[in-house]
């Protein structure tokens, strides 16, 4: 018998998760699925910084038990079906956690098209046709419409969202400019912004500076994926009747 392995969370962890404590490795037996039900292996799992407040007795409104199976976003096929709408063979996407096997009424559950479109991996609805890229595409267009020729700044622009943000820009014939860590600076070259800022250690009055002589004529829009000193440098920088989109703080 296949056996289904489960990461448990235990009880609400105080700073970091203590392996056999707050979260453990459990095996236990793969599930069958009942009438309108249907079983998922899970082939991809995401791994998100929000995952880490799920954890928490209280989170985002819920409160939980345990224990129970780390949440997480999940892709995988069907390889058991007693639901109609559902057959075996599909690709699906959900909330499945992180285990091997997930059963499912089909509540939240999207399935993902035979083909996907330009060669990507199923993992890819994670990213760029996931949370992440819908977040991207709606924050920049519909909040920041930004022109061709206008300047875009992005702090966080090597994230899941900000990665994105600074390739659409591109598209739309924007100058980017992305503010990351040192550690990242190659990285967020090879989303190609045309040039980034270093935001590590360095005060809102050094942060301005470097804004400003990247961006001398002021910036169009600011793509907020962090807050904090790069959110406040950023706005003292902005250029008349411009716009911001505030993802994350």
């Amino acid at each position: 018998q296949e056996i289904n392995r489960q990461w448990v969370v235990l009880q609400q962890p105080q700073g970091a998760p203590v392996l056999g404590k707050d979260i453990e490795l459990r095996r236990n037996p793969k599930p069958a699925p009942e009438d309108g039900e249907f079983l998922v292996r899970v082939t991809s799992m995401s791994l998100d910084p929000y995952i880490r407040g799920t954890m928490n007795r209280i989170a985002y409104g819920r409160t939980q038990t345990y224990p129970r199976v780390m949440t997480c976003g999940g892709v995988g096929q069907i390889v058991e079906s007693k639901h109609a709408d559902f057959p075996v063979g599909a690709m699906v996407q959900g909330q499945f956690g992180w285990q091997d096997f997930a059963v499912s009424k089909g509540a939240g559950i999207r399935l993902l098209p035979a083909k996907i479109p330009g060669g990507c991996r199923p993992s890819c609805f994670f990213g760029v046709l996931g949370m992440p890229g819908a977040t991207a595409y709606y924050g920049l267009l519909e909040i920041c419409e930004p022109k061709s020729g206008e300047t875009v700044l992005v702090s966080s622009c090597t994230g899941a969202v900000g990665s994105i943000v600074g390739q659409i820009a591109k598209i739309k014939g924007c100058k980017t400019i992305g503010m990351t860590s040192s550690g990242k600076l190659a990285l967020a070259k090879e989303f190609g912004y045309d040039s980034v800022i270093d935001y590590s250690g360095k005060s809102v009055r050094e942060l301005i500076r470097d804004i400003r002589a990247a961006a001398p004529q002021g910036v169009n829009c600011y793509f907020d994926n962090a807050g904090g000193p790069c959110t406040e440098a950023a706005l003292m920088c902005l250029a008349r009747f411009a716009r911001v989109a505030v993802c994350g703080q």
